[in-house]
């Protein structure tokens, strides 16, 4: 039988189109299976050598298709400095509960801090694009086509191209997580939005300082953008966190960037010669706004990213989110799962596919609010266990008629629950009254005469 091969990448290298998180599942599996195969009923599968796991991967392969050897797997795991797992810490890891994997390997695959200009990024950004032919590109996009390129190059061109792509941590650090500054720092097109502006938009202070500027051609203060957001009706997010001037240098930089006249000194007024300019704000961050599920697993990934490493909480979420207009509240979080749903989520190789069958819990919650009609509740009713029993509980009296109180001791029941019963079968018309205009105690109730067919008495 000809042997199963698989493909090599231009460098030699065994090539997989697994995702890397999936590693980690297959290791646990087939330590467990191989700790299970021992001589010794106890054995630790945090003890198994590799070539029992070797042995044991084979069974895994129906479900996995094609894996590789021990060693192979912790060269696919290596960290950013291409140092291959170690084999009993890796085992360690696949068998710690309280850890997470999704987490430990980030860490390992975070790049260390590089100072990144705004020429490199330029070119980065437009290489990756014009390379795969798109006109703008998303995070997840930009990160594939430079895996991409990386792959496809040769061992020498790799770390010569490896130090000119930054990385997409290394992007948002430098525009400050803020994934559209860097779109216009590149000159591309910005990325779709699903919604089109509404009034009463919550925007970021940096967008908030923008807007004062070219409405009134100067620099605001802080009490002066307050002013200026209430009398705008737009809610502004909050500056407090961080010194005040650091958001106005970084609305300075963002001013140049974007080729607007050149602001006056800080605290000077407006030239004279000054015209409004048109600033259109509230497109990309909005109150109202409804995220589709891929956007919050989008914003979340860059969020995972500007971790390096840290665990996500909903404290540096709401740091993550301040003054950064299109990146989703913590309220948006948690109603599309909560925090660290969203991470393990954004953490799987199908995250894009699951994020499309993504089912608004609202939209369940409205569907569910709907009252059912009179008429579905008493059909309900009638089929519910306890009225068939009354109606069973008729065929044992002469002529299928009995009184509330004849039921009640026949059945065990109160006679204040059989007269109840008694009025849904009477109001579905299963049941009738013997005479009608008598509303004592000694009223007597019995079948129609559809249902007393289907009756048999017992006696």
């Amino acid at each position: 039988m000809t042997p199963t091969t698989q493909e090599r990448e231009p460098k030699g290298r065994f090539s997989t189109p697994r995702n890397p998180l999936a590693n980690y599942d297959i290791v646990r599996a087939a330590a467990q299976i191989a700790a299970d195969r021992d001589v010794d009923p106890l054995k630790n599968p945090r003890t198994i050598t590799q070539n029992a796991w070797n042995s044991a991967r084979i069974e895994l392969e129906p479900s996995f298709g094609l894996i590789p050897r021990a060693h192979e797997i912790c060269r696919q795991l290596s960290d950013c400095h291409g140092r291959p797992f170690p084999w009993r810490d890796l085992l360690e890891l696949v068998f710690d509960e309280t850890r997470s994997i999704a987490l430990v390997h980030r860490t390992r695959l975070a790049q260390p801090p590089r100072p990144v200009s705004a020429a490199q990024l330029e070119w980065a950004l437009r290489l990756v694009a014009s390379r795969f032919q798109k006109g703008t590109l998303l995070p997840h996009d930009y990160s594939g086509g430079r895996d991409a390129l990386l792959r496809a190059a040769t061992r020498r061109e790799t770390t010569i191209l490896a130090s000119r792509l930054p990385t997409e941590g290394q992007i948002l650090s430098h525009c400050g997580g803020d994934w559209d500054r860097a779109l216009v720092i590149a000159g591309l097109q910005p990325r779709p939005h699903s919604e089109p502006p509404r009034a009463g938009a919550s925007v970021g202070v940096i967008d908030a300082i923008l807007f004062y500027y070219g409405k009134h051609g100067h620099l605001p203060t802080a009490r002066q953008l307050d002013k200026f957001s209430a009398r705008e009706q737009f809610a502004k997010a909050t500056h407090k966190g961080r010194p005040w001037h650091e958001y106005v240098k970084q609305a300075v930089e963002q001013i140049r960037e974007m080729a607007w006249p050149e602001p006056p000194a800080y605290g000077a007024p407006a030239p004279e010669s000054w015209r409004p300019l048109q600033k259109h704000l509230l497109a990309e961050s909005e109150r109202n706004r409804r995220y589709t599920h891929q956007e919050v697993i989008e914003a979340v990934r860059c969020f995972m990213v500007q971790l390096s490493g840290a665990n996500p909480t909903d404290r540096r979420w709401r740091e993550f989110s301040r003054g950064q207009h299109g990146v989703p509240s913590l309220g948006v979080i948690k109603h599309h799962g909560g925090l660290k749903q969203l991470v393990g989520d954004a953490s799987r190789a199908d995250w894009q596919e699951r994020s499309q069958v993504w089912l608004d819990p609202r939209a369940i919650r409205r569907e569910s609010r709907v009252k059912p009609t009179a008429a579905n509740q008493l059909a309900a009713r009638v089929r519910s266990p306890r009225a068939k029993i009354l109606l069973a509980a008729f065929g044992n009296f002469s002529r299928n008629e009995a009184t509330a109180k004849e039921l009640a001791e026949l059945l065990g029941w109160t006679v204040p629950k059989v007269r109840g019963w008694l009025e849904v079968l009477r109001a579905a018309e299963l049941v009738e009254q013997t005479e009608q205009w008598q509303k004592s105690k000694r009223q007597r109730y019995r079948l129609r005469q559809a249902q007393a067919a289907d009756l048999t008495p017992s006696r």
